[in-house]
């Protein structure tokens, strides 16, 4: 089969380049594309102007430079000629006012299939200042009072005007992202402009702790912030190259204001409240020429960065789970040679975290006669620390390379106290689960004669992980047109975990209860290491086309010693697990462009092979699965001058089952919940379909985004439960099923309204649907399919007024959740329904106010306490002192104590609901200073 396969891919490779490889037409241009920069900042200059000549001086053509990103080249101020495309020498004139102008050589040398070259970035030295009378340094320099426009496009580029944001003092980039059209961010810092995701933060153009963004968002000063950019930027090792490929990245570019673009700036704040609550924070930003570094500590038990009232989105289920003390500190360096064309930057982060969490759930398992329903309470009270190190060598240009070592290392201490319990009737609705545990507690089964079985465990996990992890990339733009691209990857992890249990289980049997009580010690070490190697070559013809063809090959193994120990024993449940798998991925790439239209269409062939083995005291076993997949994909762009349309669909293997997936062994680790293989388990595929239409008018204020995405699951793993009627006990058993799809779609309309700009309404409605198969049953009967459908509404409105230091926000919103299962008619309609407002304002003796207020009401849930209407505030008072450089801010957080945690969700054939602790209203005191240039 992979010898059909490879055959067939070099055939009809072969042949499409016969196709497609057409003359040369007459009268080709060749595009030499520049950029102008500062000798010493290395930032562009907006206002240079470029002369072509000849060898003998004449003019061939004038250009400004443009303030964008051609090819997603990160540095503003380009230009760019045509000229024919022949061997030919040209004279580069450039002149800015306040710069020495210059002129630089340039030979066009290699004209073939090439579309663009690149011409190595023109540094200009800027002239000293002349001294007026008057004493003023700067010529012709105004002041320009901030626009109430919050964003615009610019070409593909949407901008955000720092400016027009009514901030506290205090607040960081998180909070300004926040306020931002169509942005969110989640939990883990990731940030998602109009639903697409952002794959890294920048700050003046230089990634500074890429792939942490938290480390910017929560510790970057608002203050310092002019701008931000979010556009589509061609990979790194892709930007010099003769093709302009669509591998790209959304990429977020914080622009500092001029007076921090070129000094060292930051700030430092310290803070106590009452219940026992404290926050220590500081930031440090180095920006000066060709060395751009950063610090950042922060020191917390307040579970947030965010400032109460400064977001309009401060809803009840915004607060974190748990209560959370956090200590993290964090270095990031980019030292460059002149010119950007080699750089290295370091980025080390240290974390330590403790965790107090009280969870406290309600579920309810599907099975075909009857439903069974749980009640959990846990308490964790869990130390991790973390540190990480990133290092990356990169050369641009042409001839691209870059080397990016990964260390990371983490250490986790976990102490739990789980409570369990399992009924096989309804439970009362109106207790909570606290009043059910004391009631056993007390009762046993005379509190509730059909309770089936309750359980006490201790547990104590102590765990630590290493990863080591090289990334080479290295690509080349051929003289003739053509661009070659290398890619080798390897990692390396080490995870050692030991878990010490106490359990005592009671069952109570329609005889006599039988009492079940063990200790357990567990030791689980898992090795793995991985490589991938890949090479592409880029055909890149004529006619606006070009092909990609590529290889990969992927090589991992993952070996498991599981070693048991029951009551000092050794236990039946200790295994070794060794997983080895080959992978060889043929891939092929075309691409079309005409005008506005661009069409991509691709396929990957792959084939993978995996040998398994697993040994325990009963079974000692070989496995081997080999896979072939054909993965096609299919992409559809339109691009105009206020709109664009994308239609992306492609099929994937999506996942392979594991050892243990496959080994049809009982492991009875867990008495309670006992799991076993299935020999017989398929691949799971997934076909993905996307859509995504956006409008906008910035002279009318209008910006209108749409988007759509389906999924469909092939032969889905779903874990599957048998229920003993005897006991209470359940055996887990993986399965395919069919028919499992999910539907997401979202419109998001944003409007200014007035010519001065200072109303703003905007509303997003998400419609969710998803289909999933079940399947689930009793001991004595197995399994039996039943249908999942889901329907989940949630729309929010928010209309928002600022005029000067005055905002006003207004917020409403409601969600829907309906959820239909055949199978025992078990039926969920809640409803979430919330509404508030936000202000910011001045007050006497220069004072600044903000806060919030907002209700919250629950209908329809399972869990009663839930089902109530909740009134959440916040405020925030706070003054500056010597010309800004000192903040003192007085901040109440829950001030009528009502804020609470819920989360719940319909997983397989388990509705789930759950509270969890939070952190206690407090009211805060805290001072900040601000140093650096302004």
């Amino acid at each position: 089969m992979k010898h059909i396969s490879l055959k067939t891919l070099l055939v009809f490779t072969f042949c499409v380049m016969n196709l497609i490889a057409v003359a040369q037409p007459a009268g080709r241009t060749i595009e030499l594309i520049g950029f102008v920069m500062d000798s010493f900042t290395d930032y562009g200059l907006e206002k240079a102007k470029v002369t072509l000549m000849s060898t003998d001086s004449t003019v061939i053509d004038t250009m400004s430079v443009r303030n964008e990103h051609p090819s997603g080249y990160m540095v503003a101020s380009s230009f760019s000629f045509k000229v024919p495309a022949k061997v030919e020498s040209y004279i580069i004139k450039v002149d800015c006012e306040g710069y020495k102008s210059i002129t630089t050589n340039y030979k066009l040398k290699h004209t073939a299939r090439v579309l663009r070259r690149w011409i190595p970035a023109i540094k200009l030295v800027r002239l000293k200042p002349k001294h007026s009378l008057t004493g003023d340094n700067e010529l012709g320099e105004v002041t320009v009072r901030a626009t109430r426009i919050k964003f615009f496009h610019k070409g593909d580029t949407l901008v955000y005007n720092a400016d027009a944001f009514n901030l506290p003092e205090g607040s960081m980039l998180d909070e300004l992202i926040r306020q931002m059209p169509g942005a969110r961010i989640e939990a883990n810092g990731e940030i998602f402009i109009n639903d697409q995701k952002i794959d890294y933060l920048t700050l003046n153009g230089k990634q500074l702790f890429k792939g942490n963004n938290l480390a910017l968002l929560e510790n970057m000063p608002y203050y310092t912030v002019k701008s931000l950019k979010v556009f589509e930027q061609s990979k790194e090792k892709n930007r010099n190259l003769n093709t302009k490929t669509d591998l790209k990245d959304y990429v977020m570019d914080v622009l500092l204001k001029k007076e921090y673009s070129q000094n060292n700036f930051g700030n430092i704040e310290a803070g106590v409240g009452t219940n026992d609550r404290w926050q220590v924070r500081g930031f440090d930003g180095y920006m000066k020429g060709s060395v751009n570094a950063s610090a950042y500590a922060n020191l917390n038990n307040v579970n947030q960065s965010s400032v109460p009232g400064s977001d309009g989105s401060f809803w009840d289920s915004d607060s974190p789970k748990s209560i959370m003390n956090t200590k993290k500190v964090g270095v990031s360096t980019i030292a460059e040679k002149t010119g950007g064309t080699f750089y290295v930057s370091t980025d080390l982060a240290a974390q330590w975290q403790g965790v107090d969490l009280d969870e406290q759930k309600k579920q309810i398992s599907i099975l075909p006669q009857t439903n069974i329903n749980k009640i959990f309470q846990n308490l964790n009270d869990s130390r991790n620390s973390s540190f990480s190190l990133n290092n990356k060598v990169t050369k641009m240009g042409i001839s691209y390379f870059q080397f990016h070592t990964m260390v990371d290392y983490g250490r986790s201490k976990n102490d739990d106290l789980n409570k369990y319990a399992l009924f096989d009737k309804d439970i009362p609705s109106n207790s909570s689960v606290l009043q059910l545990f004391d009631a056993i507690d007390e009762g046993g089964r005379n509190a509730f004669d059909y309770l089936q079985n309750y359980s006490i465990n201790k547990a104590n996990n102590r765990a630590h992980n290493f990863r080591l992890r090289e990334n080479i990339e290295m690509s080349q733009a051929l003289a003739w047109g053509d661009d070659l691209i290398f890619h080798a990857d390897a990692s390396y992890s080490d995870n050692n975990q030991k878990l010490g249990e106490n359990s005592h289980i009671t069952y109570y049997l329609p005889v006599n209860d039988s009492i079940v009580s063990y200790v357990a010690n567990d030791n689980t070490k898992t090795k793995s290491y991985s490589y991938t190697l890949e090479g592409f070559y880029h055909f890149n013809f004529l006619n606006n086309m070009s092909l990609e063809i590529g290889y990969r090959y992927t090589q991992g193994n993952e070996s498991v010693s599981r070693q048991r120990t029951l009551d000092d024993l050794y236990d039946a449940n200790s295994y070794h697990s060794n997983s080895l798998s080959r992978e060889h991925k043929p891939m092929v790439n075309w691409e079309y462009k005409k005008g506005k239209w661009q069409l991509i269409a691709g396929f990957d062939v792959r084939m993978l092979s995996k040998n398994m083995s697993y040994s325990n005291s009963s079974v000692d076993t070989t496995l081997t699965r080999s896979y072939v997949d054909l993965c096609p994909r299919f992409r559809l762009k339109w691009q105009g001058k206020n709109s664009r349309i994308h239609f992306f669909n492609k099929l994937e293997s999506y996942r392979k089952p594991s050892v243990l997936n496959l080994v049809e062994t009982i492991d009875s680790s867990h008495p309670l919940v006992m799991s076993t293989g299935n020999g017989r388990l398929k691949k799971e595929s997934m076909y993905d379909y996307q859509f995504t239409y956006a409008w906008h008018n910035t002279e009318r204020q209008w910006d209108v985004n749409f988007s759509s995405q389906s999924q469909f699951m092939l032969n889905m793993i779903i874990m599957c439960s048998l229920y003993d009627d005897k006991n209470g006990n359940s055996l887990v058993i993986p399965q395919n099923v069919k028919g499992t799809w999910a539907s997401w779609n979202r419109l998001y309309v944003d409007k200014g309204l007035g010519k001065s700009r200072a109303w703003n309404i905007n509303n997003e409605i998400v419609y969710r649907k998803d289909v999933t198969t079940l399947m689930s049953g009793h001991m004595n009967e197995g399994l039996q399919t039943s249908k999942k459908k889901r329907d989940i509404i949630d729309e929010t409105a928010r209309l928002v007024f600022q005029h000067k230091e005055l905002t006003l926000k207004l917020n409403a919103g409601f969600s829907y959740n309906s959820t239909r299962n055949k199978l025992n008619s078990v039926n969920y309609d809640a409803w979430d329904i919330r509404y508030g407002f936000n202000l910011a304002c001045r007050l006497p003796w220069d004072i600044k106010f903000s806060g919030d207020l907002t209700s919250l009401t629950r209908k329809g849930y399972k869990l009663e306490e839930i089902n109530k209407t909740r009134v959440v505030s916040n405020i925030s008072l706070y003054k500056t002192f010597l010309k800004g450089k000192i903040t003192v801010q007085c901040k109440a957080y829950d001030i009528f104590h009502q804020l609470t945690n819920f989360d719940n969700g319909f997983y397989e054939q388990e509705l789930t609901e759950a509270t969890y602790n939070c952190i206690p209203r407090y009211g805060m005191i805290s001072i900040g200073y601000r140093f650096g240039k302004k």
